[in-house]
């Protein structure tokens, strides 16, 4: 399993946190604010669009629809909490059980 990046965004998707991980060289601040813009537009989308989808409406106790998508590339990990901060992490492909990494950097930051 290798990580590529942890990103953590408040609920009105103000990044708090973004750590890269085994990525060489370094990105400019302009390069990172449109990447934490980028990350938080796909996953406030993503996570609207599924919601229209699902075939019924969820309830506040069931957990969110989304937990992880994959490309070729890298797969994305969510996480979101009843107070609305959002995890989301970056692996490789074929990453599994990140879920449980999330929830402990949301005990650990609580």
């Amino acid at each position: 399993m290798t990580f590529y990046a942890l990103y953590i965004f408040s609920r009105d998707g103000t990044c708090l946190f973004l750590r890269k991980y085994n990525v060489e060289g370094k990105s400019d601040n302009k390069e990172l604010e449109i990447e934490k813009k980028n990350m938080f537009g796909l996953l406030f989308t993503l996570k609207t669009f599924v919601n229209q989808i699902t075939p019924r409406i969820l309830d506040d106790q069931e957990k969110e629809p989304i937990r992880s998508f994959q490309t070729s590339q890298y797969q994305l990990h969510y996480f979101e909490t009843a107070s609305g901060l959002r995890f989301a992490a970056s692996t490789s492909p074929n990453t599994s059980h990140v879920q449980n990494y999330l929830e402990r950097f949301y005990r650990f930051y609580a």
